[in-house]
């Protein structure tokens, strides 16, 4: 017998364990009933080596209408996979984040021959802030509408071409005042209302009375003299309104003087109302002398120049006096 040796040969782990097989030459003298012969074969095994690696970073920040995943480095050739359930069942496809919420990812690296080495990390997206604020105003009534439409964005503010906003309040007359200058935001498809936190700081719109006067004419009148009738002059007023008021003077008929005054409710739907008191005058009457009666006799009154006369002799002369002659019609 010759050549006595063992001839197992294994490479890979999934080949393990294999037979150690020994194995003899023999010659043309041998004669195997000579021998009784044992064979005690091995295994040879090739085990997993502990030297393949994996690490893993997550991703935590606010939404931004992106997509994210993790950070992931491996041992160079090493096969990767995904577990999002605690490692019960694993997907070759990369888990990602996009809306607000939390993943809780393992990582498998595996390759022939190596031990899987494994990772965990988080995906997390919190949501964003975002504060609108409309603005408070007011104005004193001019009859238009009083209206402020901006609204203010604060804090991380909407995605770009996710949500709009605008102020939709608006108030014309004191009565309605105030109200609230409301908030309304329009979204697109793209917007999911759990990426936001959204706080509303909404202000108000209020129209203050207008300021009206209402002034009592002066008048006068001699004593005697029934009281002319009394108007007030309105200052202030637009589109035509009008305002409730009355008019009363100051007793007495006596000459002097005495007030005129205008009065009613200072608040006047879109208006408060000033009242001006206005003075009547009264005056004695004017002594008037009688006149003399009218001559009704006539009587006729002639008067007569007297006359003369010369011949020329080229000198200027003249004639004095004349007769006066009355006598009855």
């Amino acid at each position: 017998v010759t050549d006595i040796k063992a001839i197992g040969s294994v490479t890979n782990v999934s080949d393990s364990p294999v037979t150690n097989t020994i194995v003899y030459t023999t010659t043309d003298e041998f004669v195997e009933d000579n021998y009784n012969i044992t064979k005690d074969e091995g295994t040879l095994t090739i085990t997993k080596s502990g030297e393949l690696s994996v690490n893993a970073k997550g991703y935590d920040g606010k939404y931004d209408g992106q997509t994210h995943n993790g950070n992931v480095t491996a041992t160079e050739g090493a096969t990767l996979s995904y577990s999002t359930d605690g490692g019960n069942t694993w997907t070759a496809t990369e888990p990602t984040i996009k809306n607000v919420g939390e993943i809780n990812v393992i990582v498998k690296a595996s390759m022939a021959n190596y031990s899987d080495a494994t990772a965990k990390y988080t995906l997390k997206v919190t949501p964003r802030t975002v504060t609108l604020t409309s603005e408070t105003a007011s104005k004193p009534y001019d009859g238009d509408p009083l209206t402020r439409p901006v609204v203010t964005i604060e804090g991380d503010g909407f995605v770009d071409g996710e949500a709009t906003a605008i102020a939709t309040g608006s108030v014309t007359n004191v009565s309605d005042s105030p109200v609230t200058n409301t908030i309304v935001y329009t979204t697109t498809d793209k917007f999911v209302a759990g990426n936001y936190n959204i706080t509303k700081s909404e202000g108000t719109l209020t129209i203050t009375p207008l300021a009206v006067t209402v002034t009592a004419k002066d008048y006068t009148k001699y004593v005697g003299e029934k009281d002319p009738a009394f108007e007030a002059t309105v200052t202030g007023t637009i589109n035509n309104d009008t305002v409730s008021y009355t008019i009363s003077r100051e007793k007495g008929e006596t000459a002097g003087t005495y007030s005129i005054t205008p009065a009613g409710a200072e608040a006047q739907g879109n208006y408060t109302v000033t009242y001006n008191a206005g003075t009547l005058t009264i005056k004695e009457r004017p002594y008037i002398p009688p006149v003399n009666p009218p001559i009704t006799d006539k009587i006729t009154v002639e008067i007569t120049g007297n006359s003369d006369s010369v011949v020329y002799d080229g000198t200027e002369h003249s004639v004095k006096d004349y007769t006066v002659n009355i006598r009855d019609s």
